[in-house]
């Protein structure tokens, strides 16, 4: 089998491709969902309603030339979900599969927290109601298959790289409930570095 996956895991973002990227990030969204899709005062709840929500959708396998198969299903939610939860989170979930499907690849990686498993960050310009929003997916690899993926969580960052999400339990948007810092300060920084290419490089500002 061609392992797709092993030709990208060390590939770093030229200056020319963190342009592409960042004019891609700061373009019309490629989807538009509704704020306050899925309500819920508490993780419980939320939890059952994005299971509900995947059951009655239907799980999806999107294809990717770069990197393989992503299976989109209950189980991805589910871990998704077991993770952070506040509300624009649960309001970007039916835009997963269009991120996956066109976003970009931002970042291939070892685990923020030293396991041996490589995270593929995929982020994509989304609205949530009248907010422009960049959603990053998350994926990891199924064991047992070298290029085929699974969604293991999601991120939403506005293009001031601010979460502006508000978390159901006790905690703060900053430190949402059960959240890793070290991933949240990992995608802010690689985000931090791509729409703050043009100010930094040696390219003219007018490159689209």
């Amino acid at each position: 089998m061609n392992n797709k996956f092993d030709v990208l895991k060390d590939k770093k973002l030229t200056i020319e491709e963190k342009i592409e990227i960042h004019d891609f990030l700061l373009k019309e969204p490629i989807k538009t969902v509704k704020a306050d899709f899925i309500k819920a005062e508490n993780n419980k709840k939320a939890k059952e309603k994005t299971l509900e929500w995947i059951e009655l959708t239907g799980s999806k396998i999107i294809h990717r030339e770069d990197i393989g198969d992503v299976v989109f299903d209950r189980a991805g939610v589910k871990t998704s979900f077991e993770h952070r939860i506040y509300q624009n989170k649960l309001d970007a979930l039916p835009a997963i599969p269009d991120v996956i499907e066109k976003g970009k690849i931002i970042d291939i990686s070892n685990d923020f927290n030293g396991k041996p498993i490589k995270n593929t960050l995929i982020a994509a310009p989304i609205q949530i109601g009248k907010m422009p929003e960049i959603l990053v997916v998350r994926l990891r690899i199924v064991k047992g298959h070298d290029n085929k993926f699974y969604v293991h969580d999601i991120f939403i960052l506005n293009k001031i790289l601010k979460n502006k999400g508000n978390t159901i339990k006790a905690g703060s948007a900053r430190n949402p409930v059960g959240g890793s810092s070290k991933s949240i300060a990992h995608i802010k920084s690689i985000l931090y570095d791509i729409l703050t290419v043009k100010e930094n490089s040696q390219f003219p500002t007018d490159i689209v």
